[in-house]
């Protein structure tokens, strides 16, 4: 029992919290909104009345039990100490007393809190299928260069191709922590023109590529916390952030404890530019930020932390911006895609909420018939052309959506699987024509040509 402690009183009708419990591992509730905004949709719960016992949940300044009414609690979340609070009023007079209570697991408000936070608003969207068909073997190499893990590809305005491969090694280094990373340069028929990159100190364990608008490359790399841009001739003109060194021994932090330092970056994903040449990178595995540089890289800002709100993010896995300047971030664990302007203030929240079969069995891992409607998104892609479109992908049921970038989905395609056609962790996006996507395909170790709106591949004829 938690004893109540002898110090100042409180005013009429206020409590004193006399009970906590942890909040359960790894969940992170949703930061509520002002409380004059505070409503079912952020609670996940009844806008009043008490459900088992418990009047509001996640920050709710709720009215306490009415008096004589010991029987229910009322429940706040402190994010200051990441766990629950429990708070008893009795009648007493005119005002309201504390009562001790024992320690307790609120496994139904977690639930509720966890639910409320991943599917606020996340109501099924039905959309229609987009047909198309996969090129068989578009990328054309040699049986000495089988393909690795595939995190990523690029097109340039030539139509060349660059696949970010993680070949690996069978016959050297450690099995486990093993740098390894290609970059691999093919044409516009999907020949093999040459590597590059080889020996660059800023390549270790890359995580996304990207060109610009002037076909220069960007390599962003989680091993080695860099970023770096290389001419079209294939030498080194910038480097960002920077790797840690070799004599020091490197721990990773956890993105709760994460410590920001401008200029460094600590597991970084993906990057995109404005109009203006600023550079965003989203900085992701564990700063859980967005980090804003001119073009030559100076220091601008950054904005976000760990967590559930929207200006938190929890693990900014892929990063596109429009041409108007907005910053699209695709907020992996947290299930949603975040709209920002150019200087970091919160627009929009846009959902990859199409209904699908959840008993079905993912590639890898057991059916998940419980899970949110609304499905992770890894990858980002935002289109050419006059108008532009969003193209974001999940990894289960392992879809490809069409959005537009207002958020409206306007068809999706694919599902998981081995097949041609099917997808097996879609990591990376090229998307310079709407109607033909580049993919990388991590875990079946391939690029995929998409060609959308046809049933049939072309002929040479056509």
């Amino acid at each position: 029992m938690v004893e109540e402690s002898p110090d100042q009183g409180r005013a009429a009708g206020e409590g004193r919290v006399i009970a906590f419990t942890p909040a359960p591992p790894g969940w992170t509730p949703r930061r509520p909104p002002a409380p004059s905004r505070l409503s079912s949709q952020h609670s996940g719960l009844p806008e009043s009345g008490p459900q088992n016992g418990v009047d509001r949940l996640a920050g709710s300044v709720g009215r306490p039990a009415a008096p004589g009414d010991d029987s229910r609690p009322l429940l706040r979340y402190d994010y200051g100490r990441s766990r629950v609070r429990k708070l008893f009023f009795r009648s007493d007079g005119p005002g309201c007393k504390e009562v001790r209570v024992r320690r307790f697991i609120i496994v139904a408000a977690a639930a509720a809190l966890a639910l409320g936070a991943a599917s606020a608003g996340a109501q099924t969207r039905e959309a229609p299928e987009i047909p198309f068909v996969s090129v068989p073997n578009f990328l054309k190499y040699p049986p000495t260069m089988n393909l690795g893990e595939a995190l990523g590809v690029a097109e340039n305005s030539k139509g060349h191709i660059i696949l970010l491969n993680h070949p690996g090694t069978a016959t050297s280094g450690p099995l486990y922590g093993n740098a390894t990373t290609n970059l691999l340069e093919f044409d516009d028929q999907g020949n093999f023109v040459r590597e590059i990159g080889q020996g660059v100190y800023g390549l270790g364990y890359g995580h996304a590529v990207r060109f610009d608008d002037d076909d220069n490359l960007w390599v962003v790399d989680k091993g080695t916390n860099a970023v770096t841009k290389f001419d079209p001739a294939g030498y080194v003109t910038l480097n960002l952030g920077r790797r840690p060194e070799g004599f020091d021994h490197y721990e990773h932090v956890d993105p709760r404890e994460a410590r920001h330092v401008d200029g460094y970056f600590q597991g970084p994903t993906d990057v995109g530019w404005d109009a203006d040449g600023n550079i965003y990178v989203s900085d992701g595995y564990m700063n859980s930020r967005v980090a804003k540089m001119d073009e030559w890289g100076d220091w601008i800002k950054s904005w976000g932390s760990y967590g559930t709100g929207d200006d938190e993010l929890r693990l900014p896995h892929s990063l596109q911006v429009d041409r108007e300047g907005f910053v699209y971030v695709a907020d992996r664990t947290n299930r949603r895609i975040q709209k920002y302007d150019s200087d970091g203030n919160f627009v929009k929240t846009i959902l990859l909420n199409v209904p699908f079969d959840k008993s079905r069995q993912p590639v890898l891992g057991n059916p998940r018939p419980n899970q949110p409607d609304n499905t992770a998104p890894w990858a980002l892609c935002i289109s050419g052309g006059e108008t532009q479109y969003l193209f974001a992908a999940d990894e289960e049921p392992g879809r490809i959506y069409k959005l537009t970038l207002d958020g409206e989905i306007l068809g999706w395609l694919g599902e998981s699987g081995r097949r041609l056609g099917q997808f097996n962790w879609i990591h990376g996006i090229s998307c310079r024509d709407e109607n033909e996507l580049l993919i990388a395909d991590l875990n079946n170790w391939r690029v995929q040509k998409l060609l959308l709106y046809q049933t049939a591949l072309p002929t040479d004829d056509e």
